[in-house]
C-alpha cells in the first residue's frame, strides 16, 4: 500500500456540471492491483436518473466536456499517474517513469477557466507543489466570445442577444455548431471553416438593414475573410485562427512568466488536461512556444479531472507540500492605546468599560509559504470580558499579504467557529488553544479549552 493510502474500499470522485454532473468510482483492489480507469457514471440533471455508464459514459461526459457543461471540481491533480496509453502530445513523453527532482506543470484547461499548478517529484509516489495555482479565465467559451463578436462586427451589436430572446432553439444550435467546428480547427491545414447559421439571422439582417446577409457579408471589412455559401459562414484560416488569440496568448504569457522564475525555470514538461486541451491550436501553440519542454497529452485529457480525484482520493497524502495560494488570518482585538493608529471605525466600548480596537487582521499564513501536509499554527485565546459566554473565531483569507484588517479590500470570510466559554474560567486567563491545520485539501480549525478538556473543530476549503 502507497503511504498515506486510505482504507476506504471504494472511492468515488463527483463532477458537478451545468448541465450533466458525473462521477467516477474504483475499488482499492482495482486501483492497487493494475490502476484500472475508474469506472465514470454520467447522471442526468434531476439528480437521479442514469443517463449512461462505462464507456458510452467516457464518451458522452467528453462530448459534454467540449461544449462546456460540466465544471472541474477538483483542482489539485493527481495527474503524474493518470493512465497515458496514448499521449497525443509528444509520442515519448512520460512523466510515470520521471526521475526524483524532475519539475513539471499542470495545464487544466476547460471551458472557462484554467487552471495551472507547478509540481516537484519528491518521491515515487508523492509531489510538491512549487508555486501557488494560479490561472484566470482563459478557456474555451472565450472562443465562442470571439465568434460572437467576429459576426456581431458584420450584422450588428446585440445580434446574440436578440438570438436568444427571439430563438433559444437556433441559438443552441449554432453554439453547438461553433463547439464542433472549433474542434476541427487545424492550424496546418488551409482549409477554411464552415459554420451553419441559423434562418433567424437572415431575417434579423433584413429587419435590421433592408439588406440580406450576403450583402451584409459583401459590404464588411471581413469581406475576403468571411464569406457566405448558402446557409455556411465561410471563415478564412486566418481569421478562424485569430478566435483563439486572446485565450492562447493569455495562458502562454502566463505559463512564460512562471518558467522565467528561478525555481520553475528547470521545469522539463508540460501536462495538459482539461476538455480545451484537445484543442490543436492550443497544442500547437503552447508547443511552439515551449519547444525545449515535452508537452504531454493524454488522449482521455477530458476526463482527467475526474480520474485524478478517485486517485486522489486513494492517496490523499500524494501532494506532500503545498504553496498557500492567499495570505490566512484571524479576527483579533487588543486593548486602544495612545499609540494605536487604528481608525475611529474600529474603535468599540465593551461591557467592562474598556474601548479596545476590534476587527484587526491576524496573520496566520502568509501568501506563498510553503506549507508541509498537515502544518499547524497554534494561538491562544479567551473571552474579552467576565460576562463573555461565546467567542467567534473568524477565518479569513486575503488577497494582499499586507492587509491589516478583516475588512479590507480583497479580504474575505471564509468560515468560521463558535466556541461556548464559561465566565467562571475568565480569572484563569487564555486558557483556549486554537490550532489551524493548514497543507492539506481543508483547513480543520480546532480549540481545545485546557482545563476542562472540552474541543471544539471546523473545516473549510483551502483549495480555492
Amino acid at each position: 500500500m502507497l503511504a498515506g493510502a486510505t482504507m476506504s474500499l471504494l472511492v468515488a470522485s463527483i463532477d458537478l456540471g451545468t448541465t450533466f454532473s458525473g462521477w467516477a468510482y474504483s475499488y482499492k483492489h482495482d486501483y492497487e492491483t493494475n490502476r484500472n480507469t475508474p469506472t465514470v457514471v454520467l447522471i442526468k440533471p434531476d439528480g437521479k436518473t442514469l443517463h449512461s455508464f462505462g464507456y458510452d459514459a467516457e464518451s458522452n461526459y467528453a462530448d459534454l466536456a467540449e461544449t462546456g457543461d460540466h465544471k472541474d471540481c477538483l483542482k489539485q491533480h493527481h495527474c503524474r499517474h493518470l493512465p497515458i496509453e496514448k499521449n497525443v502530445g509528444d509520442s515519448d513523453a512520460s512523466l510515470c517513469k520521471s526521475p526524483i527532482g524532475t519539475k513539471y506543470i499542470v495545464v487544466d484547461a476547460g471551458g472557462g477557466t484554467v487552471d495551472i499548478t507547478v509540481h516537484e517529484i519528491v518521491s515515487e509516489n508523492t509531489v510538491r507543489e512549487l508555486h501557488k495555482a494560479s490561472g484566470g479565465a482563459w478557456g474555451g467559451t472565450k472562443v465562442d466570445d470571439a465568434f460572437e463578436q467576429l459576426i456581431e462586427d458584420i450584422i450588428g451589436t446585440g445580434t446574440f442577444d436578440e438570438m436568444r430572446r427571439e430563438s433559444m432553439e437556433e441559438y443552441l444550435d449554432i453554439s453547438r455548431e461553433i463547439e464542433i467546428k472549433k474542434r476541427e480547427v487545424d492550424p496546418d491545414s488551409d482549409r477554411a471553416v464552415s459554420i451553419r447559421i441559423p434562418s433567424i439571422l437572415h431575417q434579423f439582417t433584413m429587419t435590421k438593414h433592408k439588406k440580406t446577409l450576403g450583402e451584409i457579408v459583401a459590404e464588411s471589412h471581413h469581406n475576403g475573410l468571411v464569406s457566405l455559401s448558402r446557409d455556411k459562414f465561410r471563415l478564412d484560416k486566418d481569421i478562424a485562427l485569430s478566435l483563439f488569440d486572446f485565450t492562447t496568448k493569455s495562458i502562454i504569457d502566463h505559463l512564460q512568466k512562471l518558467v522565467s522564475m528561478p525555481s520553475i525555470s528547470d521545469c522539463t514538461a508540460i501536462l495538459m488536461v482539461g476538455g480545451f486541451s484537445e484543442s490543436r491550436v492550443l497544442q500547437h501553440r503552447i508547443k511552439n512556444a515551449f519547444s525545449t519542454l515535452q508537452v504531454i497529452i493524454p488522449q482521455d485529457a477530458r476526463l482527467a479531472v475526474m480520474q485524478g480525484a478517485v486517485s486522489f482520493g486513494f492517496s490523499p497524502m500524494y501532494i506532500r507540500e503545498r504553496i498557500a495560494k492567499y495570505t490566512y488570518g484571524t479576527a483579533a482585538v487588543h486593548d486602544r492605546t495612545e499609540r494605536c493608529l487604528h481608525p475611529p471605525a474600529q474603535l468599540y466600548t465593551f461591557s467592562d468599560g474598556i474601548t479596545r480596537c476590534i476587527g484587526l487582521f491576524q496573520v496566520l499564513v502568509k501568501e506563498g509559504s510553503t506549507l508541509k501536509l498537515d502544518s499547524v499554527v497554534t494561538e491562544s485565546c479567551g473571552p474579552n470580558t467576565p460576562d463573555q459566554t461565546i467567542a467567534y473565531l473568524p477565518l479569513f483569507a486575503s488577497e494582499y499579504p499586507n492587509a491589516e484588517l478583516v475588512s479590507d479590500p480583497g479580504c474575505r470570510l471564509i468560515g468560521n467557529l463558535y466556541v461556548p466559554l464559561d465566565p467562571k474560567l475568565f480569572q484563569s486567563g487564555r486558557i483556549y488553544n486554537a490550532s489551524f491545520r493548514f497543507g492539506g485539501t481543508e483547513i480543520v480549525v480546532k480549540v481545545n479549552n485546557t482545563i476542562t478538556g472540552e474541543e471544539f473543530s471546523t473545516s473549510v476549503d483551502f483549495l480555492g
